[in-house]
């Protein structure tokens, strides 16, 4: 079952799928609801809220164990998980961090492959040359984000 969450203006939707016991198993941006997607469910509802309104992580243990990925984008995304609301880190330092220096543009590909935004973070990666940089949701999205944790830009 899909569901959605209305999130700020800029954002659009977050629309998200359970796993069969409750976990989160994807999360993504729309700007269009898919039409089997129904209003967030209460708990989900306010984990999200505590992002918007009290800006705060998410908490990684509403994910599923089946998120997918490759070991190495495991690696990565767990490395994401662990970056504080408000910081940022560059895909050099991304790859350092999973073990795997020299590897900034595979970490680069796991970002963009991450299936549970704000559930791991993956906006909160930049290029160190801090000029435009890509998002899977997409850039406007993604500075919005970093704007609302202060980071500038």
């Amino acid at each position: 079952m899909m569901y959605y969450y209305t999130s700020p203006k800029a954002l659009g939707y977050l629309v998200y799928k359970l796993d069969p016991v409750g976990l989160i198993q994807a999360i993504v941006f729309t700007d269009t609801l898919p039409t089997d997607a129904i209003p967030a469910i209460v708990p989900l509802n306010g984990v999200f809220d505590v992002y918007f309104k009290e800006k705060k992580d998410f908490p990684v243990k509403l994910l599923s164990k089946d998120i997918g990925g490759t070991e190495f984008q495991r690696a990565i995304w767990k490395v994401i998980s662990e970056i504080p609301f408000g910081e940022v880190i560059t895909y050099n330092e991304l790859a350092r961090r999973a073990g795997k220096p020299g590897a900034a543009r595979a970490a680069g590909t796991a970002c963009g492959k991450n299936p549970v935004a704000l559930a791991i973070p993956c906006h909160r990666v930049v290029r160190t040359s801090g000029e435009d940089y890509g998002y899977s949701w997409g850039f406007a999205r993604k500075k919005w984000l970093l704007e609302f944790e202060g980071v500038q830009l």
